[in-house]
């Protein structure tokens, strides 16, 4: 049998380094600096990434009737989806998710966060390294994705058909599991992307698009 390929010291030390910074950009505390009238600064702590996200998306779902198809705007669709994603995979990762540290003076952490956490403090070893590294990439994506969701660049919706699919409206479930709709045509500097079956147009196609779907070149897209 050929013996196994063994990691160096070096390597496995970096890529937990890497593993560790990831988890906590996270769910590890920030810090925001804000200018006083008198021109002094004041620090304030922040809630994690992961926690934002959640808040956000509370707030945009709001409540409803579950029957219905509640309108949310695509962006915060995509946030159902990353949260579904981090919460997934962070439980394969850590079934446990550790003692439940909630009481009646306050609410307990969330088990995504405390899961992240134990795996923190896990002795990890060499035969680990690959393991690490590919949770570290998923880490450093959805701390990515979140700060997008929070401070998006500017999508526009188009109320048109998909020339692909032919689909204008698409249709999500929720964290709630409610169904909500969105228009299927998203437009940013970034391309054009229709959410019902993925077909996406980069800029240098928006003017044969909009020629094509009969609408005018949304204002903004091409600057």
């Amino acid at each position: 049998m050929t013996a196994p390929h063994e990691i160096p010291e070096q390597e496995f030390r970096q890529r937990l380094h890497q593993f560790r910074d990831a988890i906590h950009d996270l769910i590890g505390a920030r810090f925001q600096n804000f200018q006083l009238d008198d021109g002094s600064n004041s620090i304030h702590e922040a809630d994690c990434r992961y926690q934002q996200l959640r808040a956000h998306l509370a707030g945009q779902q709001g409540t409803g009737n579950s029957h219905a198809h509640r309108s949310m705007p695509a962006l915060w669709a995509d946030a159902v989806d990353v949260l579904r994603d981090i919460d997934a995979t962070v439980t394969a990762w850590q079934p446990d998710p550790g003692p439940f540290d909630g009481d009646l003076t306050h609410a307990p952490t969330p088990e995504t966060v405390r899961r992240l956490r134990l795996l923190e403090a896990r002795p990890w070893a060499p035969a680990n390294t690959t393991d690490l590294t590919v949770a570290a990439r998923a880490l450093e994506r959805w701390a990515k994705q979140v700060d997008d969701l929070l401070d998006p660049p500017p999508r526009i919706d188009l109320a048109a058909p998909c020339p692909a699919c032919g689909e204008s409206i698409a249709y999500r479930r929720d964290s709630a599991g409610e169904t909500v709709r969105s228009a299927a045509l998203q437009v940013s500097s970034d391309g054009c992307t229709c959410l019902c079956c993925r077909y996406t147009w980069t800029p240098d196609y928006f003017t044969h698009l909009a020629r094509t779907i009969g609408c005018a070149l949304p204002t903004g897209v091409l600057e």
